[in-house]
């Protein structure tokens, strides 16, 4: 209870210890000292290296501590240390320690770094750095200590790497900090701050990443290092784009392209615009991006820098894909996506996944829902938690659609109680603000807090993931003036998303049997000029409304049959729920196909619980239908959600 940080363990406690541990024969006190060198607990082959003993001469004096209640064994045959000795308590092994002079200390890890080193096991490399890093804090300065840091620097990067590959990048920045300890020469610290920034990035500490590689960049720049000074410029860039800081990184790398012009054709000039490309791209400008994807991939190809040409492939058919060039993008993005796999770059081969689900999501929400769930699965192994954080939003997008809502919300709820950035955790909290709409749970001021939180960052993405949730709201709630404006300016934001944001308001001006706003959002539907199943269904719905509401009604139920059967062919169980409810907008409601779809529609609503649909739906069917959509009028909709 209390602040405890202030407590420390009492000086007669210690004096305890300390006394007792003098109490034993002059050899197991020794034994117990070069033990406390292992750590809490050890093996008796590293005791035996430390010592440059027999273990089979050390066994019967560890059993005899472990009769003094000084250690205890590891018996247990379910643990991974069986067979390990260990401190009854740590503060006995800290008093242990405490015992040696500075100089064995420095022999003692030395010598236990010598021996994890001859085991050769990739697991072992965390102790092998400690060590080492302990041996050089025990030097006193001079090329002894200049020679072990050496050796704590190449185990500690080694370290760091090994974390990384285990998805720990929390773990493997320490090391690197480590690192930058006993590191002396200018250009190897910046080359060591590059590779913190990387990890931060990828542990979703942006605002750590950023700083540590602008640190980089000037002492590159000091040391005279301009090769080195455009690869952290590169980096910078990435980790900008990485936290959906678009300006911030177009700021950084436009300067940096003209800064370097003259190393366009140097690993670093070419990594460099390979990020400018991303951030004409998420800026908005696919025809600028391309342009530079172009130049880096004819530099990568010729300098065999295949990563920089996985990466930049994906790049190219993004933007490919954004301008309409659907069927080459997904081509270009599939060969990145095939290049990082065989050279096993998960990074890239991950953000390859990122932007095929989003491609895949207006055509084949179902599928596009398997490939970020899957890209989302790896992301999560490997650690990386802005990837995560994309990749499930682009999995829950999709989950939308296919009906998956409490999958979504079970995920995003997990994911928003651990440490994330703002950025991170927005994109969390768009889609599960957004489900709560639907669901009319959702609060004015959750949506308020939402959008407050976001305020001042003009990324695309991050204004796609503010709108969504108001607007859903809105919908949901019946306030639905402004729904066609705003679905327009996500539009403006969103294009390869454009179909989805016009479809949505689509179907709210047929909800307002508004044939006007109906013809509006099917011609610019049709003209953005993109295809796909899912796409050429939303559009016979459209046109479905639009019979119903031009008194064809023969074509209307023709085509809404046709409608439902492509949804349910998809396995869009949402759609084919908001068809029915179209259905009861504007047909009979005593004819049969009507009666099956309404049926189906509030079966799907129950089981997603998305009440204000179902209020609306129930509402629907106690209207009695006159002879034309004109003669019903405005039909009444009780608002189950507010944003007030």
């Amino acid at each position: 209870m209390g602040d405890l940080t202030e407590l420390a363990v009492p000086e007669t406690l210690h004096a305890l210890i300390a006394a007792r541990l003098d109490a034993l024969d002059p050899t197991d006190r020794a034994i117990l000292q070069n033990a406390a060198v292992l750590g809490q607990s050890f093996t008796p082959a590293g005791l035996a290296a430390v010592t440059a003993a027999d273990p089979v001469d050390l066994e019967p004096r560890l059993r005899g501590l472990v009769r003094r209640e000084i250690l205890v064994l590891q018996g247990d045959p379910r643990s991974p240390e069986r067979g390990q000795y260990s401190f009854v308590q740590a503060l006995v092994r800290e008093v242990a320690y405490s015992t040696l002079a500075k100089r064995d200390r420095r022999e003692r890890h030395l010598a236990a770094a010598r021996h994890f080193e001859s085991l050769g096991e990739d697991e072992l490399v965390g102790a092998l750095a400690a060590h080492y890093l302990a041996a050089f804090e025990s030097s006193s300065p001079g090329p002894e200590a200049d020679a072990v840091g050496a050796q704590a620097r190449i185990a500690l990067r080694g370290a760091a790497e090994r974390a990384a590959a285990l998805g720990s990048h929390e773990q493997a920045m320490t090391f690197l900090d480590q690192a930058l300890q006993v590191t002396t020469d200018p250009g190897e610290q910046a080359d060591l701050l590059i590779r913190t920034g990387e990890a931060a990035s990828a542990a979703g500490r942006h605002t750590r990443a950023q700083e540590v590689l602008r640190d980089a960049i000037e002492r590159k720049r000091e040391t005279g290092d301009r090769l080195g000074a455009a690869a952290a410029t590169a980096a910078l860039g990435r980790a900008m784009l990485e936290s959906f800081r678009t300006s911030d990184a177009l700021a950084v790398l436009e300067p940096g392209a003209l800064e370097f012009e003259d190393l366009a054709e140097s690993p670093g000039g070419i990594a460099l615009r390979a990020q400018l490309a991303r951030a004409y791209f998420f800026h908005g400008d696919s025809i600028e991006a391309m342009r530079v994807a172009d130049l880096v991939l004819a530099s990568s190809e010729r300098e065999d820098l295949v990563a920089l040409t996985a990466d930049t492939l994906v790049t190219k058919g993004t933007s490919l894909a954004e301008v309409g060039r659907v069927l080459e993008g997904r081509g270009a993005i599939q060969a990145g996506i095939d290049i990082a796999e065989r050279s096993s770059w998960p990074q890239i081969s991950l953000r390859g996944r990122i932007n095929m689900s989003y491609i895949l999501a207006l055509r084949d929400p179902r599928q596009a829902l398997a490939t970020a769930k899957a890209g989302f699965e790896d992301a999560q192994r490997l650690g990386i938690r802005p990837l995560q954080a994309t990749l499930y939003q682009n999995a829950a997008d999709s989950a939308i659609r296919v009906g998956e809502w409490d999958w979504a919300v079970g995920v995003v709820e997990r994911l928003l109680v651990t440490e994330l950035e703002l950025e991170d955790r927005s994109s969390l909290m768009s889609v599960l603000l957004t489900i709560r709409a639907l669901r009319g749970e959702v609060t004015g001021a959750d949506i308020d807090a939402h959008e407050g939180a976001l305020e001042g960052n003009a990324d695309r993405q991050i204004g796609v993931g503010k709108l969504m949730p108001r607007i859903q709201a809105d919908v949901a709630g019946g306030r639905w003036d402004d729904v066609e404006s705003r679905c327009l300016e996500l539009l403006s934001l969103d294009r390869l998303g454009g179909t989805a944001h016009l479809f949505l308001a689509a179907r709210v001006a047929v909800w307002q049997r508004d044939a006007a706003a109906l013809r509006r959002m099917i011609d610019r539907h049709e003209g953005l000029r993109v295809h796909g199943q899912a796409i050429s269904i939303e559009r016979m719905a459209m046109r479905s409304g639009l019979a119903a509401l031009e008194g064809r009604t023969p074509d209307a139920h023709s085509g809404y049959r046709d409608v439902l059967e492509g949804w349910r062919d998809l396995g869009l169980d949402w759609d084919e729920a908001m068809t029915g409810l179209d259905m009861a907008v504007l047909l009979a409601s005593g004819e049969p196909d009507v009666i099956a779809a309404v049926a189906r529609a509030r079966e799907i609503l129950e089981r997603l619980r998305a009440q204000p649909f179902l209020d609306r739906l129930a509402e629907m069917n106690s209207v009695p239908l006159t002879t034309s959509s004109e003669e019903r009028g405005s039909i009444p909709v009780r608002a189950t959600a507010t944003t007030d």
